[in-house]
């Protein structure tokens, strides 16, 4: 079987790189080249652009869904309508037959992508799409997945919701996205990222990582560091991820209550790291804070990955990465004083703390490799273009 020509589409572009950047990554650096010629597609220049250049892949900045956003508000809707569902999918359509894709790959949601998928099927090209997060999908997108070839959920939640809602994807496989456990190994030593972060070499150290957004709940994590500011003196929080434009108010209003409380000198914002193994590796408590569920949580199995104790809301993909709490504790959302409770208790109880980030890392080695789940996608991949034989381009 000749090579198999995959175009993999990150759509989303609000200037923030998160989760699904870093997954996709990994799958385009570690996918069989000699199985696969491998292509990228950003709507938006982001950090990852050049990171996907330079191991080798072929990357192009398109925004197919550039929207008009002046003049009359009725002509301007009508405009944006007629882009969306016409000029957008030839302008797809396009793209699809000059590059001679023969499997497309989209990174994020059904919800996102119609105009791809009118476009891919009517040229007989098979589409595979990963399903990221629980939404809500309209009966037109409903009807719509009856062109797709495989919808990829990454949890056991977002697969329940997908089959609750009837989608007609040919086939429906949760695939785990995998955890890189080369990458993850510390190049700093404890030392030094306290160093760099003005932390105190004695210092116990909670820390929550993401994308700053309201619903990342970095304000229940400061809540609940704040609830043992006097009981422990040496303990600090590290928040770590950058945020877009839109959530500077947001960034502004927790900054903001920690002033307040006269707590700054407890907290570290790091803004957007590359080297979040090296700060897990250097945390003594993980806080996954959530305030609605969490699609899969990469930064979860990233943690029990460097065999740091975890704490969760208790819905959602980290529910189910630490086992329903065999392997970490779980909280409700929205709840810094059970945030508290479970920080307290990692830092009071060494025994508990070992034996829970032991299984945890086991689970982890067990259910959230890396290259498990490069290779299931590779099969999906294969079966995909075998499923249509060959693309329009050879037909």
């Amino acid at each position: 079987m000749r090579k198999i020509n995959v175009l993999f589409c990150e759509i989303y572009h609000d200037g923030s790189v998160g989760g699904s950047h870093s997954i996709l990554f990994n799958l385009v650096k570690s996918i069989n080249k000699e199985n696969f010629d491998v292509s990228v597609l950003f709507y938006g220049d982001n950090l990852y652009v050049n990171k996907m250049r330079n191991i080798g892949a072929k990357v192009d900045i398109v925004n197919f869904a550039l929207k008009k956003r002046g003049g009359n508000r009725i002509f301007r809707k009508l405009y944006n309508e007629i882009y969306k569902n016409y000029i957008s999918v030839d302008l797809i359509r396009d793209y699809l037959k000059e590059n001679k894709i023969d499997v497309l790959f989209i990174n994020n949601t059904l919800y996102t992508s119609s105009n791809y998928i009118i476009a891919a099927s009517s040229l007989g090209i098979p589409i595979i799409i990963c399903e990221r997060g629980i939404n809500t999908y309209s009966k037109r997108e409903i009807e719509l997945s009856s062109r797709v070839y495989a919808s990829v959920p990454m949890s056991d939640a977002i697969m329940e919701s997908l089959h609750e809602q009837k989608l007609q994807s040919r086939k429906i496989i949760r695939i785990y996205d995998g955890i890189d456990f080369k990458s993850l190994t510390p190049k700093k030593n404890r030392q030094s990222v306290l160093d760099e972060l003005n932390i105190p070499q004695c210092a116990q150290i909670a820390g929550i990582v993401g994308n700053i957004k309201p619903w990342k709940g970095q304000t229940y994590f400061i809540d609940g560091v704040m609830a043992l500011a006097d009981s422990r003196p040496d303990l600090y929080g590290v928040i770590i991820g950058g945020y877009a434009e839109r959530d500077r108010e947001y960034y502004n209003q927790i900054k903001e209550k920690i002033a307040v409380a006269g707590l700054d000198q407890r907290f570290v914002f790091t803004g957007y790291r590359e080297d979040v193994a090296d700060i897990l590796g250097a945390l003594d408590v993980f806080v996954h804070a959530s305030t609605k569920p969490e699609p899969f949580g990469m930064v979860v199995p990233e943690a029990m990955a460097a065999r740091t104790p975890a704490v969760a809301t208790n819905f959602g993909g980290p529910l189910e990465s630490l086992d329903y709490g065999n392997c970490g504790i779980l909280v409700p959302p929205c709840d810094g004083s059970a945030i508290a409770e479970a920080i307290d208790r990692y830092l009071s109880d060494s025994a508990f703390m070992k034996e829970t980030v032991e299984k945890a890392y086991t689970r982890c080695v067990d259910f959230f490799d890396l290259y498990k789940n490069i290779s299931e996608i590779e099969q999906l991949i294969a079966d995909a273009f075998l499923s249509g034989g060959v693309s329009n381009y050879e037909k």
